[in-house]
């Protein structure tokens, strides 16, 4: 639980007087059928609260979705680790069973090695986000700063930096998540170090010039010939 959350976060969870552990271990059991096997997931969640600002509470749609009178929401990113401990990406199709208040959606193309959950309005149907409401914005932002922060702990992990590429989303599809999600993660990625050099010092992208296979993986080609 190195320095996560950031200064920020924990001045919101310090108002709200919040009681859920910032970082958190659940395993998953599911039966298998027809053998009756059992099969255990174990992830890791890295949760945020989220301030509600006072001119989307005030918003006529958020009244209409019956938010205005909530204060905060719970933001969390999940990924499954191995039985070493390390975070691996998920088969193809687990994010995808029917878990629709998370991300993704059954109907959202993105490239997610992870779960994000937040409190994002959406149809009837619950397949996709609703891009005109402002509330999905602002809670959006709550992601990224979720995911960064995220992104940052496990930088400087002692045994889980190897792993950064499971936490960068790549760019794909559904073009709310793209604008208001990926884009914002790219740009702090490219902006903050968060690699490390042959002498275990954290530097930039930009400061790489012969990288290893995990940074190969966590960044696509443009970003690393830049």
């Amino acid at each position: 639980k190195q320095e996560f959350p950031q200064p920020e976060q924990r001045k919101v969870r310090e108002e709200a007087e919040a009681s859920f552990d910032p970082i958190d271990v659940i395993e998953l059991t599911e039966k298998q059928q027809p053998k009756g096997s059992t099969e255990t997931d174990r992830w890791v969640l890295f949760k945020h609260l989220w301030k509600v600002p006072e001119e989307i509470k005030n918003d006529p749609k958020t009244e209409q979705y019956m938010r205005g009178g909530v204060e905060y929401r719970e933001v969390f990113i999940a990924a499954v680790v191995n039985d070493e401990g390390g975070f691996a990406r998920p088969e193809n199709g687990t994010l995808h069973t029917g878990v629709f208040s998370y991300l993704p959606l059954k109907e959202l193309d993105i490239d997610f090695d992870f779960l994000v959950h937040a409190d994002f309005l959406t149809p009837a149907d619950r397949q996709t986000i609703k891009e005109e409401v402002p509330w999905n914005r602002k809670i959006a932002e709550g992601v990224v700063d979720c995911l960064t922060d995220t992104i940052q702990t496990i930088a400087h992990h002692d045994h889980w930096w190897t792993d950064l590429a499971t936490f960068v989303p790549e760019t794909q599809g559904d073009t709310f998540v793209t604008n208001e999600i990926v884009d914002p993660v790219h740009d702090f990625i490219e902006a903050t170090s968060l690699l490390r050099d042959q002498a275990g010092e954290m530097v930039s992208l930009d400061e790489c010039q012969i990288v290893d296979e995990h940074i190969y993986q966590a960044f696509d080609a443009d970003q690393i010939e830049k």
